[in-house]
């Protein structure tokens, strides 16, 4: 990118034409409680999300301008998220609780849970080899060692029920999201 393309983005960027679609960031406004959540837990959450789309809107810029910016940016999203996610989770849990809606839509981005899905994990995998070579052999993968097919026997489980030794069916559990 030559100096006059920067600078015409850098322009175009600063201009009022550009608007981020987390341009809300220094939106201000008073939570209010929701569902089973206080008006401290709403705040909490709202204090989150406007940081998190103020960085993802930093990210947006910088993807135009530096590439290199956009990991230092990410290293701070990932901070934001070790220091912040679960208080956000418990706080959009709090407020969802006793509604329908899985989602909660705030003035600085929207959060909440997206339905999982079960899945297979072989917690003792030498006891399974064992057992699927009598009982379930088409589960077992082989390139250059064999290897279990979660599939296969997630398939048997659905038709018979019976799991081999060292497995177990894991519940499925929403996941927390953001945008």
């Amino acid at each position: 990118m030559d100096t006059s393309e920067r600078d015409d983005i850098m322009a175009s960027l600063a201009s009022e034409e550009v608007k981020s679609e987390y341009a809300n960031t220094s939106l201000e406004c008073t939570p209010e409680p929701v569902g089973k959540a206080d008006a401290e837990q709403v705040g909490q959450l709202y204090k989150y999300l406007r940081i998190r789309n103020r960085y993802m809107a930093e990210i947006g810029k910088a993807n135009l301008l530096f590439g290199t910016m956009v990991n230092s940016l990410q290293r701070k999203m990932v901070a934001l998220d070790k220091a912040y996610e679960s208080i956000a989770r418990n706080s959009t849990q709090l407020m969802l609780e006793g509604a329908k809606r899985r989602s909660v839509v705030t003035p600085f981005g929207k959060a909440g849970f997206r339905a999982g899905k079960e899945k297979l994990v072989i917690d003792k995998e030498d006891m399974a080899m064992e057992w699927l070579k009598t009982n379930l052999p088409e589960a077992l993968k082989e390139k250059t060692t064999v290897t279990i097919g979660k599939t296969e026997i997630t398939a048997s489980f659905m038709e018979t029920g019976e799991l081999p030794p060292g497995c177990h069916i894991e519940p499925a559990t929403d996941k927390f999201y953001t945008e």
